[in-house]
């Protein structure tokens, strides 16, 4: 129903005038043409705070979450945690200190998802040379006495059976039980006994479908089926037989380095002192003092003259060292430095971005750079790891941490709630580390003498053949009739010492396990016969002194008394 604008009459429908007052009546605009109208306005406003909201949305979930992580979640959850690992298959192992009635402590662990939700509760038993990896999307777990693996959920695919295992690799596994060896296929079923023996503890698997083992013949290869494609006829060297790459498998025939394909065809004569595995097509070997780059067909590439042979090509760089061997530095597969910079540490390349480190002072900070040489993350981490799945892990006094490519990290989460957990734990570790000094410097009380007075029972003992710059001297005193000290001073006089426990038949015994892998490591350095061997030495008792047996050779050294000024000095 219509009405005149000027004197409201009701008008018939359709008239152009008004039958009182003769007014000119306009067309009445279409109700939806209003409709339209505000559509127009109102549609693309919608749309623009949708985008704003999907872009609000989205800048949070990089920041916080990234689609498959949540570093509010991990912040939240790590505080729970002694020890946390780097993320492989989606889980990272996190390890609890228990204390046993005895005064011990035992590692208990399990794994976490990357939204910080403890997938896998810490009830297996682990020590410092455990695996704790998942691969293949499955791992071994201990339970103290015996080893099971696991899926990323937890199932047990197979019972607590095995002495030793291996890592799961091309879809198979090696474990041992009652002194035999089994292939496991990735349902836990053993597939086939093997009929050879494998070095399992350290950290043999399959690469490209061969699996190395021997007899007494020497080393060769199996394949998943057990059978034996290369014969056992190589020998091992201190790093244990190299496994497949590239196609190429380096093998030492007791004189010199060659390599061999996948059928046993030795493809590239044995003619080197040292080889390393092929990485993106080429691999170091050192002939004449001096390290090539050879690339499949045993040609040379280029050569870096002498030094480490490092861990291989990874996104196209090699991690260097320089000629001093302090820093380090990449080169690109022509052998040129590619980005023109030297760092204090550098690490090989992974998922695009390598660790690299600078030192600052006495202190080394760790940032990352990506494959043009530009610093993504600052050097600004006390302790960082490689990226893993897209994390890398942290460390800040002893609170671990992640941090991903964009430089977010669990110890920046703005949510107060994590902030005070995180404040706390790291409160916590401070007293901690507190109490630790003072419990130290309580036990050292009776030995700080030693460093500055040599005591008339010690003895200084040097390699019969050192280098001048990498004299270390090994002193060694007796406290009392069951406790003694250790310690190595180093051309740089710097001092470090360790309790000895008496353990009776002759022998002091390093109370602690990676103690005495370092004095071995140090003594082992330093200590050489003219001809080159290296000696591996222990400690025995020697009236009120000690002696040293090469543990291979079963000879003495006697100790000489210390006839040289304190070094300390």
């Amino acid at each position: 129903m219509a009405f005149c604008s000027n004197c409201g009459t009701q008008l018939s429908e359709g008239a152009k005038f008004c039958p009182k007052c003769g007014t000119s009546i306009s067309p009445v605009p279409n109700e939806n043409s209003g409709k339209s109208s505000s559509k127009r306005i109102v549609i693309p406003l919608i749309a623009l705070i949708l985008i704003l909201a999907i872009a609000g949305g989205g800048w949070y979930i990089w920041k916080n979450q990234s689609e498959d992580y949540s570093l509010e979640g991990l912040a939240k959850a790590i505080v729970n945690y002694d020890v946390v690992g780097e993320f492989h298959c989606g889980r990272a192992h996190v390890i609890k200190y228990v204390k046993t009635p005895d005064g011990g402590v035992v590692f208990k662990y399990g794994y976490i998802d990357k939204m910080g939700t403890e997938i896998i509760p810490c009830k297996y038993e682990g020590d410092e040379m455990t695996d704790y990896e998942f691969h293949d999307g499955l791992t071994a777990v201990s339970n103290g006495r015996k080893y099971a693996y696991i899926d990323v959920d937890g199932k047990e695919i197979t019972s607590f059976i095995y002495d030793e295992t291996s890592r799961f690799s091309d879809g198979f596994a090696v474990a041992k039980r009652d002194e035999k060896y089994y292939i496991i296929d990735s349902s836990g079923k053993e597939i086939v006994e093997l009929k050879y023996s494998a070095d399992l503890y350290r950290g043999d698997c399959f690469e490209e479908g061969l699996f190395p083992v021997y007899d007494e013949s020497g080393y060769g290869f199996v394949n998943s089926k057990g059978e034996l494609v290369i014969p056992c006829k190589y020998t091992s060297t201190e790093e244990g037989i190299c496994p497949f790459a590239d196609g190429l498998a380096p093998v030492y025939n007791g004189e010199k380095y060659g390599y061999i394909d996948k059928t046993g065809k030795e493809v590239i004569p044995f003619i080197y002192d040292a080889a390393s595995s092929f990485s993106e097509g080429l691999a170091v070997v050192v002939k004449d003092n001096k390290r090539v780059f050879i690339d499949k067909n045993g040609q040379k590439v280029f050569d870096r003259g002498g030094g480490y042979m490092g861990e291989g090509f990874n996104d196209g760089f090699y991690v260097d060292y320089s000629e001093d061997g302090l820093k380090r530095f990449y080169i690109d597969k022509t052998g040129k430095n590619a980005f023109g910079e030297e760092y204090d540490m550098a690490l090989p390349f992974k998922e695009g971005y390598a660790c690299v480190g600078k030192k600052y002072g006495d202190d080394y900070l760790y940032g990352f750079i990506d494959k043009k040489g530009k610093e993504v993350i600052p050097c600004k981490y006390k302790s960082l790891w490689s990226l893993s799945e897209g994390l890398a892990l942290i460390q800040d006094d002893d609170l671990y941490g992640f941090v991903d490519i964009h430089g977010n990290s669990t110890f920046d989460i703005e949510n107060e709630e994590v902030k005070n957990l995180v404040q706390k734990k790291m409160k916590e570790k401070e007293e901690e580390r507190e109490e630790e000094r003072k419990r130290i410097e309580e036990e050292n009380k009776p030995y700080n003498k030693f460093k500055s007075v040599i005591s008339q029972n010690s003895f200084v003992w040097e390699g019969p053949s050192v280098e001048s710059d990498h004299v270390e001297v090994l002193y060694f005193n007796q406290l009392n009739n069951s406790i003694g000290k250790v310690s190595l001073v180093t051309f740089k006089n710097t001092f470090t010492s360790y309790s000895m426990r008496w353990s009776g038949n002759g022998t002091y015994s390093i109370v602690d396990d990676i103690v005495e892998f370092y004095i071995e490591w140090k003594m082992t350095n330093f200590a050489r016969e003219p001809r080159g061997e290296k000696i591996v030495l222990r400690i025995e008792n020697y009236g009120d002194n000690v002696k040293l047996v090469d543990v291979k050779s079963n000879r003495t050294y006697l100790p000489k008394r210390a006839t040289v000024n304190n070094p300390l000095r």
